[in-house]
């Protein structure tokens, strides 16, 4: 688990994102590092079910898989990516959030993430 905070605290200081939570399919929390605002385990529950919706988009649209889920609100932006079958990433940042840095350090760090669950 140490292995796993750590891949997740080294994503979310390049990311430059305020957390990051590492959830089950199921919705619940396994990891995460930073600060969240709001209830964690609910926020993991509703971001592991925000990928159902554009998952079958791409499905009818024969777009392939999902890759990548990005929010952007008022106040800030969430990320949502899944890692393997049964993980899947969230990170929070900011309104102020570089987008493309976030995307560009969770391309670059996922293989670590995903090795760290295993």
């Amino acid at each position: 688990m140490e292995a796993l905070e750590k891949a997740l605290d080294v994503l979310r200081n390049e990311a430059e994102a305020e957390g990051s939570i590492i959830v089950g399919r199921d919705g619940l929390t396994l990891s995460q590092v930073g600060a969240v605002d709001g209830d964690v385990e609910s926020i993991g529950a509703l971001a592991s079910n925000s990928l159902r919706s554009p998952q079958s988009l791409g499905e009818q649209l024969g777009n392939g898989g999902l890759v990548q889920v990005l929010m952007q609100f008022e106040r800030g932006v969430v990320v949502v990516e899944p890692l393997t079958e049964d993980y899947v990433l969230v990170m929070v940042a900011g309104e102020d959030a570089n987008i493309g840095m976030m995307r560009y350090a969770l391309r670059k760090h996922k293989v670590d993430l995903i090795e760290a669950l295993t």
